[in-house]
């Protein structure tokens, strides 16, 4: 938790350097160069890191260490020669871009930081599946302080070229412990079982087609045609956007890296009332976490995001409103991690293609009149829609207790956090108000939980334990604030 609220903070006081140091066009060239990475990695990813993840735990809870570690080496040699190959995809790619134009130089690094992204990610993936968690959260506090410090100087100094090598420090790191963690006692004698290997291929491919599915949904696909239709600095704004809705979303989201392994040894147990139960239990709480901090931003951005940025990028406003309101239901988080620890992949394979559908003949209408504000829209509107359906198919035909009165508690409690924030910057628009406007906004929310029962006991219990972990001085009387008690009000 704290490895990766380090690594959040540093990527976002990142982006605003960056935006300082470049400008608008340049920094539009920078996200779009992030975004080809990005998409190049999904496409070339073979959906072998969730693969790693899913099994490794497996193994492991049934005592079967040396499958477990034989099973990340042969994972590991196939995703380095695809990441080579994404690397030689990402070069065509940019080449063949308008971006390209006046930067070719800029290919060598481009081509590094695709390459130690991709290998930085297959060792969270490989952390995850081990849960060795504080191990991961350290990789990422050292690897976050040397990017930051790499993007400082090299933005400044070196402009886009800077920028890309300054990306690519913070994931070499982690990119050269893969290979120690990996080959470490190396042993050709283990054999894995062909009945593993075939569930595991299965698996693989199923969670890949999945995700070049989600990519066209949950990625950042907009930016390819607000590119196309506008130009780099429209680029910049919807850029700042997404960073500013990710940064909204990611605090409660790195929670969810440990529940598929944590849905998959349930799952493994044939414990199916158990996952159920926890199931609701997470989602309870992750919307709790989400809902807040969405709705609260989206009061607040209107000073906060010209603060940060400056003034060039005052008219990403209404998109980021739209994004942040958008980052709330990414609550359904845990609903994908348990049908992967299911291993039920059709429902997904039916959600991507229908989301990637609608998305995609949505921007074609409505980008190249709206620009980045039309994206916004038209991904809030496609997402909001396949959550609706990906609660229907979890309620119906997986039998999961949905909390559906517990999530519209929760959504009424945030729109009071919301409406007391804006309520004070509308009379003190400043950015000197924010540190009244959060606060005011923050005690509304916790009053509206228990005012309207939002979290069960069993809630309540895992927020003390994690505060208890995290030693905050002022757990006791959040506890108390918090205990279930008789509803005033009910839905």
């Amino acid at each position: 938790m704290v490895g990766n609220s380090c690594n959040i903070g540093c990527r976002f006081a990142a982006q605003i350097v960056i935006a300082r140091c470049l400008g608008l066009d340049d920094f539009g060239r920078v996200a779009y160069m992030i975004w080809l990475i990005e998409i190049t990695s999904i496409l070339m990813d073979a959906g072998l890191k969730i693969s790693l993840t899913r099994f490794i735990a497996e193994l492991n809870s049934q005592g079967l260490h040396e499958q477990a570690a034989a099973l990340a080496r042969r994972l590991y040699y196939r995703y380095v020669i695809l990441a080579v190959l994404g690397t030689l995809i990402t070069t065509h790619l940019f080449l063949k871009s308008s971006v390209s134009a006046g930067f070719e130089h800029t290919l060598p690094f481009l081509m590094l930081l695709f390459l130690s992204r991709s290998l930085a990610a297959m060792f969270t993936a490989y952390l995850r599946g081990e849960q060795r968690f504080q191990l991961l959260a350290w990789v990422n506090i050292f690897s976050s302080i040397c990017m930051i410090a790499a993007l400082g100087a090299g933005a400044y100094f070196f402009g886009v070229v800077g920028v890309l090598c300054g990306y690519a420090a913070g994931p070499t790191i982690p990119a050269i412990l893969l290979t120690v963690f990996v080959l470490r006692g190396h042993r050709d004698s283990v054999v894995l079982e062909r009945e593993l290997n075939s569930r595991l291929w299965r698996f693989a491919l199923n969670s890949w087609f999945i995700a070049l599915l989600g990519a066209f949904v949950w990625s950042r696909t907009e930016i390819f045609f607000v590119e196309r239709y506008w130009n780099l600095a429209e680029v910049a704004m919807f850029a700042v956007s997404v960073t500013l809705s990710g940064l909204a979303s990611m605090g409660p989201l790195m929670l969810t890296g440990a529940f598929l392994p944590h849905f998959t040894e349930l799952a493994n147990g044939k414990s199916r009332a158990a996952v159920m139960t926890s199931y609701a239990t997470c989602t309870r709480l992750l919307a709790f976490l989400l809902f807040p901090v969405s709705f609260g931003g989206a009061a607040v951005i209107p000073v906060l995001l010209p603060m940060l940025y400056g003034s060039d990028f005052a008219r990403a406003v209404p998109t980021a409103i739209v994004l942040l309101l958008t980052a709330s239901f990414t609550f359904a988080g845990v609903g994908n991690s348990l049908l992967y620890a299911l291993e039920r992949p059709g429902y997904k394979v039916f959600d991507g293609c229908l989301g990637a559908i609608l998305l995609i003949l949505g921007l074609l209408l409505i980008v190249p009149m709206w620009g980045a504000f039309g994206a916004a829209c038209c991904r809030a509107t496609v997402q909001l829609l396949l959550i609706i359906l990906n609660l229907c198919y979890l309620r119906l035909w997986i039998g999961c207790p949905v909390p559906v009165w517990a999530l519209l508690r929760t959504l009424l409690a945030a729109l009071s956090c919301g409406l007391f924030a804006s309520i004070v910057l509308l009379i003190w628009p400043v950015p000197l108000a924010l540190g009244i406007a959060i606060p005011v906004g923050t005690a509304a929310y916790l009053g509206a939980c228990r005012r309207l029962h939002i979290l069960e006991a069993q809630d309540v219990m895992h927020i003390d334990a994690f505060l208890a972990y995290m030693r905050v001085p002022f757990r006791p009387l959040v506890c108390q604030v918090l205990s279930p008690r008789k509803p005033k009000i009910s839905l």
